[in-house]
């Protein structure tokens, strides 16, 4: 039992830290990480640097606890009623999510060669997307009475997705001309952990004329670490050897990023990518929890748990708690959802892959405005996020980005970043929602960005239309 409990534990914790990847710091075009969505995108210098301050990144996106759909206030704004029907109102059918993510740079660089750009990078990552439905909440609070005859049955559907890893990326650019770039960014991958509900499935179903209660229910969990011993049976976190934590190199995975950019002229250009297209190789065994209904006699039928309500006798009973009846019967009714546990070599998993698509309109060099669709397929799950963004460069020195962005249930979400250029170095913090850090208990989202980059030497894009002014070899520089 102890390791089922550690299991329910790590979910746990990931469930209520709860997102997508930030997205304003993509638009700010001298920022030395301003690629990560796309390899392709231009880095205007020729070489950078950075480490463990240097790019950390942290998002939560959360599109159903407010605490304004959740509470009735009082004048002074203390909470004093738990507002149920407002509270389930707001909830999505089945899009209900929590999500966190951490992106921590522990290493980077890159350097310029002529047209091509090299980097290199070490993170650790973990990306951990969680979704509900509705009728879960709507069952508790309401009752059964909302789910009558068997075409409306309560789905109480959930499901986890969690993967945390270290990555080592190996990232190179090139010019191809003046209009286009492309770029790759292999990488390799140790696992660190992965959890996932293959399976956690109930359906309730109530006869409109007896209201007899018939459930359907299954449930199917997987989850492996790189510590093997945070699931066996007799081992606690205090016991783990020094042995247990070398197999964080064990689980090996493969992954690659892909990216075009074509300028169509020193106005329009339009780019692509697919990321995280790839998977880690679990070695180490884990633990799989899975449960399915058990015929244990009474309110066993067909398949399914059947309840017709109990007799006078059993009422009694229970309440009186004759000779430990209470928790006889109670006891009775686990057996028919019994929990196994066994152990579970997962092989291979695959990481949770975005592409995304971008068109620009740059105005003047200072001035650029971006249209960006991003997609990520979550297991059987699409998550999608829609963002406008704008972007000013003045001098040399500032660099200012604003934008906004939709995704599902989420539609109040205004990012802000700013970068300064002092010298060889790059300071600049950014946000996706400025509004969620001044409201973070009623947000979609919530995340925050700060971080400083070393930089040398200035490689403006090349223009593709000459000036007047300009020699027929000459580049004409842009503001950076």
């Amino acid at each position: 039992m102890k390791k089922i409990y550690i299991f329910i534990l790590i979910i746990l914790s990931n469930i209520c830290l709860s997102a997508q990847t930030d997205i304003t710091t993509y638009f700010m075009r001298s920022n030395p990480y301003s690629n990560h969505e796309n390899p392709a995108s231009y880095l205007p210098y020729n070489g950078y640097f950075g480490f463990l301050i240097g790019n950390p990144n942290i998002n939560f996106s959360n599109t159903a606890f407010h605490y304004n759909s959740m509470f009735r206030r009082d004048a002074n704004g203390f909470p004093v009623e738990f507002t149920t029907n407002k509270f389930i109102d707001k909830l999505h059918k089945t899009e209900n999510w929590l999500n966190f993510s951490l992106n921590e740079e522990i290493f980077g660089f890159g350097i310029r060669q002529n047209f091509l750009f090299f980097s290199v990078s070490y993170r650790i990552k973990v990306e951990e997307y969680f979704k509900f439905s509705k009728d879960i909440f709507e069952l508790t609070f309401k009752g059964n009475m909302n789910f009558l005859d068997k075409d409306n049955p309560a789905n109480l559907n959930a499901n986890l997705s969690l993967n945390a890893y270290q990555e080592i990326s190996f990232g190179i650019q090139a010019e191809v001309g003046k209009r286009i770039y492309i770029g790759a960014r292999p990488k390799l991958l140790f696992g660190l952990a992965n959890i996932n509900t293959n399976k956690l499935n109930v359906q309730v179903f109530t006869d409109p004329t007896s209201y007899d209660i018939t459930m359907n229910y299954a449930a199917d969990i997987t989850a492996v670490t790189a510590v093997p011993s945070l699931f066996s049976g007799d081992s606690t976190l205090v016991k783990i050897q020094y042995e247990d934590w070398r197999n964080i190199f064990k689980n090996v995975g493969y992954a690659i990023d892909i990216g075009g950019f074509f300028r169509i002229n020193d106005y329009f250009g339009v780019g692509a990518a697919v990321n995280n297209i790839g998977f880690i190789n679990w070695k180490i065994p884990g633990v799989r929890i899975s449960s399915e209904l058990s015929d244990q006699g009474q309110f066993y039928d067909n398949g399914s748990f059947f309840f017709n309500g109990l007799t006078g006798e059993q009422i009694i009973n229970l309440v009186n708690n004759e000779n430990g009846y209470r928790k006889e019967f109670l006891d009775t009714l686990l057996q028919y959802f019994p929990v196994n546990s066994d152990t579970y070599i997962s092989g291979k998993k695959w990481l949770n892959p975005r592409f995304n698509i971008e068109g620009y309109f740059q105005l003047s060099p200072a001035h650029r405005f971006s249209a960006f669709f991003q997609g990520t397929i979550i297991g059987k799950s699409f998550y999608p996020r829609l963002t406008l963004a704008y972007s000013l460069r003045l001098g040399n020195i500032l660099e200012v980005c604003a934008n906004y962005s939709i995704m599902p249930s989420s539609y109040s979400n205004l990012g802000v970043g700013v970068g300064f250029s002092l010298g060889p170095v790059y300071l600049y913090a950014a946000t996706d929602n400025i509004i969620g850090l001044c409201t973070p208990f009623n947000t979609n989202m919530l995340n925050a960005q700060v971080g400083l980059a070393f930089k040398w030497g200035k490689t403006p894009e090349k223009v593709i239309k000459k000036s007047k002014e300009a020699e027929p070899n000459e580049e004409v520089p842009k503001m950076e």
